[in-house]
């Protein structure tokens, strides 16, 4: 008689007790049982021993069904024989226990090498494949659909007082338990920050900086003032600084400053750009006054004096 196929296989594959000596597909543990035993202990006891051919498991050696796909029968029968059942929650617990056992057979297959290859290859086929990118065409017009009702909705939630009342005192408790050298960390990581990006400058900002720069080569641009030393609520960008002279120089826009027209019609008016402009000239007479108490020199230079006469701005600059 011929044996070939799946009989040579298991022929091949059979695995002997050390116990009784008798050869089994699986050393399983009904069998030990029978001897008075557990696997555990008959692992401490023949270390050796395998329980199954664990090499023709991970590579696939004399296994005429390794990497064969079910067929359209067995599939059908899985379906409807697992239709209405439901999941038993201790079947992913098994898992883990065989996943966590390091000499498992589980998890040397899940490690080889070979196995991974196989993984990897069916993933980028999936990938290639117009399927695929049928998937990621649903998943854009989805995330496409849904993204204008998600954004509302977190704008909604973001915007209530209850919300930012909640921030705020999640960011004051963290920044309390801060020792003084993390926070004054901090605040040097975000000044640094603030002046590599720097901001906006005018064309007439930018030549006045150049020539007080020829003038004096220590001149700075973009300098921050904390509010720990000002005193104000949020921190104050000056324009120029020059330590030769010491003195700092903010060059204002006309318009931005409030400076093209009376104050009181800017206050009184309720559109959003008056009332940043009114912002803005506060904000500049607030530091007219600190700097007036502290002794401090800053000269204003708006943008019609400086196009009007550069000489005379430069000027009232240096003459101390």
């Amino acid at each position: 008689m011929h044996l070939g196929g799946p009989v040579q296989y298991l022929i091949l594959a059979m695995i002997e007790c050390k116990i009784c000596n008798e050869k089994f597909i699986q050393i399983t543990l009904r069998h030990v049982t029978k001897h008075g035993t557990t696997l555990a202990a008959y692992r401490v006891q023949y270390p050796d021993a395998p329980l199954q051919d664990e090499s023709m498991i991970m590579r696939g050696e004399r296994n005429p069904f390794f990497g064969r796909k079910h067929t359209e029968e067995l599939k059908r029968w899985q379906r409807e024989h697992f239709k209405d059942k439901k999941r038993d929650p201790s079947v992913g617990v098994k898992i883990a226990a065989k996943w966590r056992d390091p000499d498992g057979v589980y998890r040397k297959l899940m490690t080889s090498d070979s196995y991974r290859a196989k993984v990897s290859a069916s993933v980028k086929a999936h990938w290639d494949s117009p399927a695929s990118d049928e998937h990621r065409r649903i998943n854009q017009q989805s995330m496409a659909a849904n993204h204008a009702k998600i954004h509302a909705s977190a704008k909604l939630v973001y915007s209530t007082i209850e919300y930012r009342r909640k921030r705020g005192d999640q960011t004051r408790k963290h920044w309390a338990s801060l020792s003084r050298t993390a926070r004054n960390a901090r605040v040097h990581r975000q000044l640094d920050s603030m002046m590599i990006a720097g901001t906006t400058r005018s064309h007439g900002e930018r030549i006045l900086f150049d020539v007080l720069k020829e003038l004096y080569p220590n001149a700075k641009h973009n300098v921050w003032l904390h509010p720990n030393t000002t005193g104000a609520k949020h921190f104050w960008n000056i324009d120029m600084y020059v330590p030769e002279l010491d003195t700092y120089v903010q060059f204002d826009g006309t318009y931005w400053h409030g400076l093209d027209r009376p104050i009181e019609m800017i206050k009184e008016s309720r559109t959003a750009c008056d009332t940043t402009i009114y912002k803005k000239w506060s904000s500049d007479r607030e530091q007219d006054a600190w700097f007036s108490a502290s002794g401090k020199r800053l000269v204003r230079i708006t943008d019609d004096e400086f196009k009007r006469d550069p000489r005379s701005c430069v000027e009232r600059i240096i003459n101390v």
